[in-house]
């Protein structure tokens, strides 16, 4: 009688570690599988973004730059660099003296960006040249 109710036991505790082993595997690959699609929407939102901006550069093209949309700050900088032909970011800083450097720094990437200025040089010996 020992014998088959230690057989019995050893059948059960078998078929329920492969059972638990496999709602583990199956919770695992669930739970694996649901972060990709967060991952993949973030991707395309990214992709998105890039066509939105590749698109808005295409329109300012056909459009002959009648497009462009710029800031007061902004102006006021492609006009002097028009004037000066180079402008070294301490004119910059002279130019506009309320604005911090982090904003006048946005605003040259903007304006490389829409290709209306260059940046040449790097770290001290940077100036920027008008390209139009």
């Amino acid at each position: 009688m020992k014998d088959r109710n230690c057989n019995s036991n050893g059948i059960f505790r078998y078929f329920f570690t492969l059972l638990f082993f496999f709602i583990g595997l199956i919770a695992y690959i669930f739970l694996k599988q649901k972060g990709k699609p967060k991952q993949m929407m973030l991707e395309s939102g990214d992709e998105k973004e890039k066509i939105v901006e590749k698109k808005k550069k295409e329109l300012i093209k056909e459009k002959g730059g009648s497009a462009i949309v710029l800031t007061q700050r902004q102006k006021v900088i492609v006009e002097s660099v028009v004037k000066k032909r180079r402008l070294y970011p301490t004119d910059l800083r002279k130019l506009l003296p309320d604005v911090s450097t982090r904003t006048i720094r946005r605003d040259m990437d903007r304006l490389e960006e829409l290709e209306l200025v260059k940046q040449n040089g790097s770290t001290k010996s940077t100036y920027y040249t008008y390209i139009k």
